[in-house]
C-alpha cells in the first residue's frame, strides 16, 4: 500500500508540475528551472501512460475541452459520508450516477463540503484527485471515457467507501 501511495503522490506531483509548466510556458523559456520541463514539449512520451488524461489533460490543461462536466461536494449524511451532486440533473442527489457517452472527455470537480480529508478516484480510468481537506477546497480531474460499461467512482481514503462514499459512472455507447 505504501508503494501505491507513493506512486499516487508522485503522479499528483508530476501532474501539478506539468500543469503549472503548461500554463507558465506560453513563451517557452520560463520553465528552465524545473527539471521536468521536457514533459511540456513531449506530452505523448511523458512517463504516465495509463489511458487516463493525466497526460493530455495535465500537459494541455488550457487546451482540452471537456464534453461533460460534473461537480460533486463531499458531505456528512445520516448514513455516513457521501458525494452530493451540484448543479444540473444531479443537484442534491447523494452519490449520483454520472452518465457519459463513450469517448467523451469528462471533467469532475470535487468540492470539500465537510472539512474532512477526501479525494475521488475512478480506478478503471486511472483517475485520482488530489486530497482536499478544507471546506471550499477544490480538486479537478479529467479523463477520457475510453471504455464502455458501469464503473465505480469512490473516495480512496481508508474507510470512506464503507462509510458510503461511492457512486456509479456509466459510460454508454456514443449516440449521434
Amino acid at each position: 500500500m505504501k508503494g501505491l501511495a507513493r506512486n499516487v503522490f508522485l503522479l499528483l506531483t508530476s501532474t501539478r508540475l506539468v500543469f503549472s509548466l503548461a500554463r507558465a510556458s506560453g513563451g517557452g523559456d520560463d520553465a528552465h528551472h524545473h527539471e521536468h520541463a521536457p514533459a511540456v514539449h513531449h506530452q505523448d512520451t511523458h512517463h504516465q501512460e495509463h489511458g487516463a488524461l493525466h497526460d493530455p489533460a495535465a500537459g494541455n490543461m488550457s487546451h482540452y475541452m471537456a464534453d461533460m462536466t460534473f461537480t460533486l461536494r463531499t458531505a456528512l449524511v445520516e448514513e455516513g459520508m457521501a458525494f452530493v451532486g451540484v448543479g444540473g440533473d444531479i443537484e442534491g442527489v447523494i452519490n449520483p450516477k454520472l452518465e457519459v457517452p463513450h469517448g467523451a472527455v469528462v471533467e469532475i470537480t470535487l468540492v470539500n463540503g465537510d472539512g474532512i480529508e477526501h479525494d475521488v478516484a475512478i480506478p478503471v480510468f486511472d483517475v485520482m484527485a488530489e486530497h482536499i481537506a478544507v471546506v471550499g477546497e477544490k480538486s479537478v480531474v479529467a479523463f477520457e471515457a475510453s471504455e464502455e460499461g458501469t464503473f465505480e467512482y469512490r473516495c480512496a481514503l481508508p474507510g470512506h467507501v464503507t462509510a458510503g462514499m461511492k457512486g456509479l459512472l456509466e459510460v454508454t455507447e456514443h449516440h449521434h
